[in-house]
Order: C-alpha cells, then structure tokens, then sequence
C-alpha cells in the first residue's frame, strides 16, 4: 500500500510542495476575519503550523536516499 502511494506522489512531490508555498504566502497577506476564539498570541500557533507544513513538504521534494556503494 505504501509503495502504491509513494509511486503516486514520486513525480508530483515538487509540484505539492510549490502549491504549499503559495498557498502559504497568499494566506500570510490576504486579511482573515477574526475568529471568535480569544487566544493571547494565536497567530504564533498558526505561523508555527505553516512553517512546519512548508519546511516539510521541502524536505520530501529535495529528499534523495543516499545509494549504496559495494565496494569489492
């Protein structure tokens, strides 16, 4: 099951992670309304989430396993 869906993202890994990064620019400068949710410093948590999703979805793009070098 894994290797079905590991196949699946293989080529389109690169192209999630740049929706990622826009999608994350656009919610940075777009004016969200304020939730009704009162939290001193909420928007830290939010920044958090998004840097950590952003960060993440990089390193799976450009993530290469080393190869195996048999030397005899």
């Amino acid at each position: 099951m894994l290797k079905r869906i590991k196949n699946l993202l293989k080529g389109s890994i690169f192209i999630i992670a740049l929706i990622i990064s826009i999608t994350i620019v656009v919610l940075s400068l777009l004016k969200l309304p304020s939730s009704k949710i009162n939290i001193i410093n909420i928007d830290k948590a939010y920044h958090s989430i998004a840097y950590f999703a952003l960060g993440i979805s990089w390193l799976f793009a450009y993530y290469r396993k080393p190869e195996k070098n048999i030397s005899l």
